[in-house]
């Protein structure tokens, strides 16, 4: 239950100030429609199906990790964002990494969460759990104007970065004992 709540966090946390970073920064809502709403969508989808296939290559375990890691370390493309400015490439790495994450780690979640459930009583297991995994990460999202407030964005956006670390501990934690578990 601790991991699954801290799994998407720092997503949690950035994405309730990613709007406002972008449009204080200096982009135009034009900008940020056509790269982080259109092309993110594209680059959401490519994620989802990659995130698929490498459960399928490499298996559920070795995924959680690295959800969890490109979830983390996609917010340091903000923070990078925060010194050089209103930059449209920058933006358009920055979506493709930060999207391509939510897809690959959404999938990932997805199946862990169902791996997780009895099959007699799934639908209720499943909205428990997700339930759960948004609990946290929507409650710490309160605080996320606070932070920036208090380090700016360049430290707001490591903040962020950092509240995956846990995360990272976690799903090595949780994947050694997923490992396990299918060998019995």
């Amino acid at each position: 239950l601790l991991f699954i709540s801290c799994f998407r966090i720092s997503d949690y946390v950035l994405g309730i100030l990613a709007s406002p970073f972008l449009l204080d920064i200096g982009f135009s809502k034009t900008e940020i429609a056509s790269v982080a709403k259109f092309y993110g969508l594209w680059v959401s989808l490519l994620g989802t199906a990659l995130g698929a296939t490498a459960i399928l290559k490499y298996g559920l375990s070795r995924c959680i990790i690295a959800a969890t890691v490109l979830i983390a370390s996609t917010n340091l493309f903000f923070a990078i964002m925060a010194l050089i400015g209103p930059n449209l490439g920058m933006l358009t790495i920055t979506i493709s990494a930060d999207n391509f994450a939510m897809g690959f780690a959404g999938t990932v979640f997805i199946a862990y969460l169902s791996s997780l459930t009895n099959l007699s009583f799934t639908a209720t297991q499943y909205a428990l759990f997700t339930s759960v995994s948004t609990f946290l990460g929507k409650f710490v999202a309160g605080f996320s104007g606070n932070v920036q407030e208090s380090t700016g964005w360049f430290g707001f956006f490591i903040y962020a970065a950092l509240l995956g670390i846990p995360a990272i501990i976690l799903s090595v934690m949780v994947a050694k004992q997923y490992d396990e578990k299918i060998v019995k």
